[in-house]
Formats: C-alpha cells, sequence, structure tokens
C-alpha cells in the first residue's frame, strides 16, 4: 500500500472505494470514495491519462502502469445495467488496453547476454515502473516486469468478457502472453497465476466457437 499510496491517487482510491463497498457499515464512505474515483478518473482524461500522484516530490505527470491497474479496477465494479453504462464500460476498457500497448507491458525480460535489451529496459517506457529500483537488483526488476505481464492477462480476461457479454468483437489479437499456457509455471507465478492461466485458455478456446459465427477476432 505504500507504494499505491506514493504512485498513484486514483489506484489509492480506486482500491479503497471497493473495499468500502465490501465493508458493513461503509455506505457514506463508499459513496464518497467512489465519487472521488470518478472526478480523478475524469481528470486523468483530460491530462492524456497521465498520473495523479500523492506524493508532492513527483511534479511532472506521467502514463505508468499504475493508471492502468487503477482503470482496470474501477472499471471492473462499475454497474453496466445503468443507462448508457455499457458504452462507457467498454470505451474505457479500450483506453486501459491503448494505454498498456503504450507503456508495453507485454514486453518480455531482455535476457543478460543482450547488453542493448538490458539497457532498454531502464528505458521508456519501462522506466516509469523501474525508477524506485535500484540498479542491479535483479529480482525486483524481474517481480515488476512480472507484475506488467500480469496487468496484461487480467486486460485480456477483462476485454473478452465484456465482448461475450454485449456481443462485440475483442480488442485483443494473438500474443505470445495470452498464448502461454506454461506462464503460471514461472518461478515468480503466484498461487493465483494458475487460475489466472485457466481462465485465459478457456476464453481462447471459447473464441474459436463463438467468435467465427460472429465475425470477430479470434485470440
Amino acid at each position: 500500500m505504500p507504494v499505491v499510496r506514493a504512485r498513484s491517487a486514483f489506484l489509492l482510491t480506486a482500491v479503497c472505494a471497493h473495499g468500502a463497498s465490501l465493508t458493513v457499515g461503509s455506505e457514506q464512505a463508499t459513496r464518497r470514495l467512489r465519487i472521488h474515483a470518478h472526478r480523478l478518473s475524469e481528470l486523468i482524461s483530460r491530462r492524456a491519462f497521465a498520473s495523479v500522484e500523492v506524493n508532492p516530490a513527483i511534479t511532472v505527470p506521467q502514463l505508468t502502469t499504475k493508471i492502468v491497474q487503477a482503470f482496470l479496477v474501477w472499471i471492473s465494479w462499475l454497474p453496466s445495467s445503468q443507462p448508457l453504462q455499457e458504452e462507457k464500460l467498454w470505451h474505457e476498457t479500450k483506453f486501459a488496453i491503448n494505454m498498456a500497448v503504450e507503456l508495453e507491458v507485454a514486453k518480455p525480460r531482455p535476457i543478460a547476454s543482450d547488453p542493448v535489451g538490458v539497457q532498454e529496459v531502464r528505458g521508456a517506457p519501462l522506466a516509469s515502473c523501474l525508477e524506485d529500483i535500484v540498479e542491479g537488483d535483479e529480482q525486483m526488476m524481474d517481480r515488476m516486469i512480472r507484475n506488467r505481464q500480469r496487468l496484461w492477462v487480467h486486460l485480456f480476461l477483462w476485454d473478452s468478457s465484456l465482448s461475450l457479454a454485449f456481443g462485440k468483437a475483442t480488442r485483443f489479437t494473438q500474443d505470445y502472453l495470452t498464448r502461454d499456457e506454461t506462464w503460471c509455471f514461472h518461478p515468480l507465478a503466484t498461487p493465483y497465476d494458475r487460475v489466472t492461466t485457466a481462465c485465459v485458455v478457456l476464453r481462447r478456446r471459447m473464441a474459436r466457437f463463438i467468435y467465427p459465427l460472429t465475425g470477430g477476432n479470434t485470440c
């Protein structure tokens, strides 16, 4: 949580809002936090999806993975039954995917024998999540890149869920992460990564039957 507080007010607010919604007796706090999260999402949109920081030392707005995570958390709890809410969910999901593409969150970790690739890790856009990592801390760098890949996989699952619910084509095309059924066996994988990989495999196999009938993309 201290890292989240230092990186993104939007992500912090979105997490607190959904946490409050699951807490008995926190209806007023939930309402106020959701209003504040909505205001932050609008502000970020007007600032070309640059971050709204709570750390006063960070004065230059920048697009970060925390912003993408915040949008994913925020939109996944928005009600879809309200008028026009379906289009809002669809468009904000598109924004989150576009930001993730710009940040290259699915980019693999370069091998140590590739000095050019290793140097690029510290360059834009990967630098947005590595600025606090000490040079040479390979394990922490691997964890951050793994977290970026996890974000991409969850975006795929959320987008495919909306496409099935709304009858629209997915925005994802085939890539090595969404096709890698061994991703959950990585040394830094969590127990939940196995469930995530199983869901991805299920969605890809369902897409083989659904999208040829609708003319959409197959995953």
